[in-house]
């Protein structure tokens, strides 16, 4: 009997040491994605309305829901944004922001990951943003530049 209890407290504690090794190397894991975009005006994407500046864009997952972290260069802001869909391996070009220019509003379209095979695409807030994204003059591609590793 004692046996049987010694063998299934070893057991017990073999998980444990494994599951905690499989959280820390998880949690231990980068981001799918890191870079830096420079904003040179307003942006609004989606409900969030970034002022110019330096930003860092942060993707952990390839699939939805995959959420967008955007922290402002000094840390000062952090914002998330999810995509309404992810298209995969149609990614050509830079690394960019894909925005609709209308008047002096630009708004975010997707956020096209070339180095690693993905745009998310993201849909504008409110009808007025709908109609000016269909209204568009202009597409603008801002250069997302990925961190080194």
């Amino acid at each position: 009997m004692k046996k049987i209890q010694k063998l299934t407290i070893v057991k017990f504690f073999a998980a444990a040491l494994v599951a905690t090794l499989l959280v820390a190397g998880a949690a231990n894991a980068g981001p799918l994605f890191k870079g830096k975009v420079n904003l040179r005006s307003e942006v609004r994407w989606g409900k969030a309305i970034l002022p110019a500046g330096e930003y860092w864009i942060t993707l952990n997952s390839p699939s939805l829901p995959a959420t967008v972290t955007i922290q402002s260069a000094n840390g000062s802001e952090t914002l998330f944004v999810m995509p309404v869909e992810i298209y995969r391996s149609g990614a050509r070009g830079s690394n960019a922001l894909l925005m609709a220019r209308h008047g002096s509003q630009s708004i975010v379209r997707a956020l096209r990951l070339s180095e690693v095979g993905l745009t998310l695409r993201y849909e504008p807030h409110g009808a007025q943003n709908r109609q000016a994204v269909e209204e568009a003059e202009a597409t603008q591609e801002v250069p997302v530049l990925a961190a080194k590793k």
